[in-house]
Parts: C-alpha cells; structure tokens; sequence
C-alpha cells in the first residue's frame, strides 16, 4: 500500500468494472474485521481527497499510526468496504489503511480480544451495499467530511467526474455528496454539453481526462488567469509536481529538503526563510512572475 497509483480515473474506473463483470458473490455477508492484506485500495478511483500532495498524507499518516499505537486495541473506527467482485475496496479509509500498514512494517503487534498480539493484523470494517454508482457517490460523500478534509478543486474535480459518468444523477445529488452548490452543478452540465458536441465520438474519455478547471477552459483558448488566488493556485501546482517526484521524501527529511534548495538557488533559501517564519508579512499583493517547474 503506497500513495502511489500510476493509472488514471478513467483506468481505474474500467479495472473495477472489469472486476464487477467477472467477479463472484461477496464471501461474507457483514463483516466486522478483515485482514489487512484483503483489503485493497483503488484511490485512483475512490479516493476523492487527491494523493497528489503526499506531504500532506503522510503528515495524517503518521498521526493515525501514533493513534494506532495508543490504541489499546491497536485499532481506529472502522473502514468502509465494498466487495468488487474479486476485492474488498475500501471506500472510506485510505488513510487509516496506509496507517496500519505502517504500524506492521515497523514489527507492531496488535493485541486481540483474548489478550494475545499477533502480526497479522486484522481491519476494523464497516460493509457497504450499492452499485458501483453508489460506491463513488459513498466514496465521496463521506471524504467530504472526513478529519483530512478535501480542497475545494477536489470536491469540484469529483464533482465534474460523476456528472460526466453519470447523467441520470440529480443536481441535488452531486451537490450533496461534494458539498458544492447546485449551480456549479449546472454549469458542469452545460459544459459538458458543449465538449459532447464538439466531440461526440470521444467525449466521456476526453472530459473524464480534464479537471474541473480545465473544463471550463475549454475551448475559450484561455491561459494562466492571474486573479487573486493565481498563486495559490500555482503553489498547488508546484505541490503536486513535488509530490510526484519526490513522494514523502520532503516531508520525511527536512533537512536534507532544505540543503537541496539551498543547492538548488541559495538566493531562494534565503528568501524563503522570512516569508515560511512571518508568513502574515508576505500578501498575495506582491506579484511573482510565473515560471515553468
């Protein structure tokens, strides 16, 4: 179990239904626990709160592990689970799996009802019926209001996917379990009418493809915006590209993240120690000149 998944949503989303269609009966009715091992994670497809920032999971990460730990159960509230024909795919819980399965690693044994540890951890879990349907709009309406909570572009981005996967859903729906408003709704489906007619052979793969935001941009020929919050919106992208290339390895070890800026401009570290130590000092009135990362 890592952060890292490769594929893509729309990649994702075809192995599950590919699971559904060859798949068998669920081997049990209502499970209370399941190894850890039985446990799988599509997060590329049910994990609406991106890993493309890992900084910021390993931080929950390594709380919850700490929390694990303390436990005198050695277990947190349960995961949710959903039987896809050939796993158990956790819907809810990403993060409390990544957890024990670090807690294990470490040769972590976890205490059992009848007073024995063991390494063969087991799961708390909670089971889920529903189509595959079910399990995204599950999937996403409880991330929404989980301890590590989603950004606005994630809310919005899994949003976009399931009224591009599913137009039968209301706008109450979506806007429910995304925690948006019903008009961002509506103006999704308007957009996605407009890339449906100007490409009605591959239209689902191209939009399921897109972001929120680069959906709207759509055939306006727009660029960069630089509005008010460009530079957040650039420093999520800066973010993200980190994530990608460096996994947990910033957060993990500082200072050797700090001595390779330092290698990398010594000018910038320099400057990046007032604006991290006195951050009120630093508005977004000063203009920064965008460059490619």
């Amino acid at each position: 179990m890592s952060y890292n998944d490769t594929i893509s949503f729309e990649e994702g989303l075809q192995r599950v239904q590919g699971e559904l269609e060859d798949g068998t009966s669920c081997p049990h009715e209502e499970p209370r626990e399941l190894p850890l091992d039985d446990i799988k994670m599509r997060h590329s497809v049910f994990q609406p709160r991106e890993f493309d920032n890992p900084a910021r999971s390993e931080d929950h990460v390594r709380a919850l592990s700490e929390a694990i730990k303390a436990e005198p159960s050695n277990r947190l509230d349960a995961v949710t689970v959903w039987w896809s024909g050939k796993h158990w795919t956790v819907l809810n819980g990403h993060h409390r799996l990544l957890a024990y399965g670090r807690v294990r690693k470490t040769g972590f044994k976890q205490h059992q009802p009848d007073g024995s540890k063991t390494s063969q951890w087991m799961v708390p879990v909670r089971r889920f019926r529903g189509t595959l349907q079910d399990a995204l709009i599950e999937a996403t309406r409880t991330n929404s209001k989980d301890h590590l909570s989603m950004t606005k572009d994630e809310k919005m981005n899994r949003a976009w996917r399931l009224t591009v996967l599913y137009d039968e859903l209301s706008k109450r729906a979506v806007a429910g379990a995304c925690k948006i408003g019903s008009r961002t709704v509506a103006r999704m489906r308007s957009q996605l009418r407009e890339i449906q007619e100007d490409e009605p052979d591959g239209w689902k793969s191209l939009a399921l493809g897109m972001s929120w935001r680069e959906a709207q941009r759509y055939g306006k020929g727009e660029g960069m915006e630089y509005d008010d919050s460009w530079q957040e919106r650039q420093a999520a992208e800066w973010s993200r590209r980190l994530g990608k290339a460096f996994g947990t390895k910033f957060a993990e070890q500082p200072e050797v993240a700090a001595r390779a800026l330092e290698l990398y401009s010594e000018r910038l570290a320099k400057e990046l120690g007032p604006i991290l130590h006195e951050p009120e000092e630093f508005e977004e009135s000063e203009e920064l000149e965008a460059v490619d990362f």
